[in-house]
């Protein structure tokens, strides 16, 4: 497969391994998805993106952001007491989450105009939990280069999820299906992946020291000061569309853009999710020899990117609705329209999301916190006015546009990141 076209290297063979992986893993969610269209509705397809959109806000923050630090330190044992208090963080955030959802579960759900959310408010905290331990995790395979462990992790949750959501929703259970769907896909994930990683538990013994993490915390404390934030913000923005759309509009509208924008991201983030693992690896190996290496890394994961995301641009710019229709149904055509307005965005998305790993390797967390602040106003301003004129077409098109064009600045600054330093040389 696609092992046998890429160059013989380390970095192209880790690479070809999750890439394969993870898009094996995709197989089944894209070729049961005409009949999950056909099984559940557009508003049962906006509640499961509410939720969604809640836990993604909440779980990204969950651990600090220390799950990113993992691969820095030199030392396993370092790496591995990084990996511990990230779980600590996550598992603090989630029960205080579980008392939240218990108590204020009514209000949450009118807070985002949709009363019919607040019966599954209560499972948030779950969500977020499993969620925020599989960042982790991964993070710690990836160090150990356990790229097919994270592959058949990705196989399993999706395996898990299609076959839950046909079973359910051909009894008709609704939102229930979707979402029991998700819970369980992300258990199986981090269980296998958490059962391959320490077979032998007395890694813990070995190497978790209170001392350490204490040390370790204070050692990488920009993760939760600077990353955290900017994940947050970044992450926050980017559910800002379901978070509007509910509000202005209705949870038919926020399901129709829920599957566009799952369509339109799955291929996407397949890869774009390998080569951040790997990019950010053999970065951070590149940096350590020189500038000059660290650009050529830069420039070689930009070309593939730029050149596999491509294809898919061309296809949905020119039949985006009519492919959406045939596919799925009729009633989700309008979602092809939808499509083709944030193809753009999530193409650009695609390139940059990899490449953004260069921030905590230029030491440029801070500068990034202050692009994602800018980031969020542009889009809810532009959310905002297609809300406010009640037309939800013209949101979602501003909001594609000022994407795109904003991402397409950070990927010029990215570069300009990555390039190597000019030093005037004297004439003797």
């Amino acid at each position: 497969m696609l092992k046998n076209f890429l160059p013989k290297s380390d970095y192209f063979k880790n690479l070809a391994t999750l890439i394969t992986g993870t898009a094996i893993s995709q197989v089944v969610p894209l070729l049961v998805s005409p009949i999950i269209t056909r099984l559940y509705t557009e508003d049962e397809y906006g509640i499961l993106a509410l939720y969604g959109s809640v836990v993604a806000i909440v779980s990204i923050i969950a651990n600090g952001k220390y799950n990113a630090a993992i691969l820095l330190p030199k030392n396993d044992s370092h790496g591995f007491n990084i990996l511990v208090l990230g779980l600590v963080l996550t598992a603090i955030v989630s029960a205080v989450s579980s008392i939240a959802a218990i108590f204020f579960n009514h209000q949450l759900a009118a807070l985002l105009n949709s009363e019919s959310f607040s019966v599954w408010v209560p499972l948030v905290p779950l969500s977020i939990f499993l969620v925020s331990s599989y960042q982790c995790v991964s993070y710690w395979a990836n160090r150990k280069g356990q790229y097919k462990y994270m592959a058949v992790g990705s196989t399993i949750k999706s395996t898990f999820e299609a076959g839950i959501k046909i079973v359910f929703g051909a009894f008709g259970s609704g939102a229930f299906g979707l979402i029991l769907s998700r819970l369980v896909g992300e258990f199986f994930s981090v269980g296998f992946l958490s059962i391959k990683n320490w077979k032998d538990t007395s890694v813990f013994k070995r190497y978790v020291s209170l001392d350490k993490i204490r040390v370790l915390a204070k050692d990488y404390k920009d993760f939760p000061l600077y990353s955290s934030s900017s994940a947050f913000i970044n992450t926050f923005s980017l559910q800002v569309p379901v978070l509007l759309l509910t509000f202005f509009f209705s949870e038919s509208i926020v399901g129709l853009f829920a599957l566009c924008s799952r369509v339109l991201n799955m291929p996407m983030t397949v890869v774009g999710n390998a080569f951040r693992q790997i990019f950010y690896k053999d970065a951070v190996q590149s940096f350590h020899v020189g500038q000059v290496e660290l650009f050529q890394t830069f420039v070689k994961s930009f070309k593939l990117l730029l050149l596999i995301g491509l294809v898919p641009l061309l296809i949905i710019l020119a039949w985006g609705p009519q492919l959406f229709g045939i596919v799925f149904g009729a009633k989700w055509e309008m979602a092809g329209v939808y499509a083709q307005w944030l193809m753009p965005w999530i193409y650009v998305t695609f390139i940059i999301s990899p490449l953004s790993s260069i921030l905590n390797i230029k030491g440029k967390l801070k500068y990034n916190l202050f692009i994602q602040i800018v980031l969020l106003a542009i889009r809810v301003v532009s959310l905002l006015i297609g809300g406010l004129r009640g037309n939800e077409l013209l949101a979602i098109q501003i909001f594609g546009v000022s994407g795109f064009l904003f991402n397409s600045f950070q990927l010029i600054w990215f570069f300009n990141l990555a390039r190597p330093k000019k030093t005037n040389h004297k004439m003797n």
